[in-house]
């Protein structure tokens, strides 16, 4: 393998580690969103309740559900965000896969064209040592 590939499979190995950064980002994005959504749905519930007490707090349910709103858009944009930075990076992996193929069957070819020089020799040299 020549060294031109051996950089390329190593550029490779990089690209599939920040791609799994990129995913493992998205993962967690959207493991944040569920639990937002969890919590307005909770807090939901309980403004719907009839409690005795319940008056006391509508404000501030009516403040962390507004919260919750407003932290649930940004992380949407957050999200919409990495979705295309994960796109762009499984293009990156794409290309490099592509070009670490290309760098193979480039050096397979130029071995097999090596092998064969090598064998053209050889029997030259054999068909020179048997003329008078």
């Amino acid at each position: 393998m020549s060294a031109r590939t051996q950089k390329a499979f190593r550029m490779l190995e990089v690209q599939k580690q920040l791609h799994r950064v990129e995913t493992r980002k998205l993962a967690e994005l959207q493991r944040r969103m569920s639990d937002l959504e969890v919590s307005q749905v909770d807090l939901i519930g309980a403004l719907n309740d009839d409690q005795a007490l319940h008056g006391l707090f509508i404000d501030n349910m009516a403040d962390r559900l507004r919260s919750l709103s407003e932290e649930s858009g940004r992380l949407a944009g957050e999200r919409d965000l990495q979705s295309r930075r994960l796109v762009e990076q499984s293009g990156r992996v794409r290309v490099t896969e592509r070009m670490c193929a290309t760098f193979q069957l480039q050096d397979a070819r130029a071995q097999m064209h090596k092998e064969l020089l090598e064998t053209i020799e050889h029997f030259l040299r054999r068909a020179g040592a048997r003329l008078p």
